[in-house]
């Protein structure tokens, strides 16, 4: 499978990258990241697509081979990349909200073992992982790679 993700307003940085698919593709809707919190904190995530009426579109985790960190889960959206929005503030999907940001994509680097922080089972439909984040920094124009733990809910 190929992720290509265009310079947008969304995420000015581009990104094409290639990888062998090894499982289905699983629609999500919420991830928890833990850079902000060690308790981790979700939020609600879409995919930004290029039609400029309704531009979100579906967000999926997909267990891939890539061939610089072997099995992984990638996590990808639209042509445009990722949006996020924290959980508690509900208001729509907005390039002019403060409270959002966009990113290419998110692979992890190892999937944790079955258990949910706290020794709590994982769901069927959540999985935890420590994840790299892939980009260029809008107002310094810089290479950067963010290195976070989140967890997903499938939709």
């Amino acid at each position: 499978m190929i992720v290509e993700v265009e310079s947008n307003e969304n995420w000015e940085g581009s990104v094409f990258a290639r990888f062998k698919e090894v499982g289905p593709a699983r629609p999500i809707n919420q991830v928890k990241l833990y850079d902000r919190n060690h308790a981790g904190e979700w939020y609600w995530i879409t995919g930004w697509s290029d039609d400029e009426s309704t531009p979100p579109c579906p967000a999926y985790a997909r267990l891939v081979e890539d061939s610089g960190a072997g099995l992984t889960h990638l996590v990808y959206g639209g042509l445009y990349g990722l949006r996020f929005r924290p959980i508690h503030i509900d208001e729509p999907w907005s390039l002019e909200s403060p409270h959002q940001w966009g990113e290419t994509y998110q692979r992890s680097l190892r999937p944790c073992a079955g258990y949910f922080a706290g020794a709590r089972p994982i769901s069927w439909n959540v999985f935890l992982m420590i994840a790299e984040v892939f980009g260029v920094s809008k107002n310094d124009r810089k290479m950067s790679c963010t290195r976070v733990v989140w967890a997903a809910r499938s939709a």
